[in-house]
């Protein structure tokens, strides 16, 4: 779990209700089952405080919950209904991580 401060208050997210995380210049957004947290730090900074085991870089602007993907296609990936750039750079270390049949 993390802790992310929320409209004055620390609210606590589970790291598997988290879909994906979103950059945006200075801030990241967060989206989860429940809803969208911006925080004012850069997706490098929380990359590198996230679980490598559970989250990936797929894009420059991108990082997903492996356990949430739904389609991975040739330039990009689904969770629930958004669409999601999938950068040719970080495409083979995503299918490295996915377990296939």
């Amino acid at each position: 779990r993390v802790f992310v401060r929320h409209k004055g208050k620390m609210e606590k997210l589970l790291l598997t209700d988290i879909r994906f995380l979103e950059a945006d210049r200075n801030y990241c957004r967060i989206i989860t089952e429940k809803g969208d947290y911006l925080l004012s730090s850069t997706l490098k900074s929380i990359e590198q405080k996230l679980p490598k085991s559970i989250f990936v870089r797929v894009h420059r602007s991108y990082m997903v919950n492996i356990s949430k993907l739904d389609v991975l296609a040739e330039g990009h990936l689904e969770i629930g209904r958004k669409v999601i750039p999938l950068s040719k750079s970080y495409k083979n270390l995503l299918i490295g991580r996915l377990h296939t049949i």
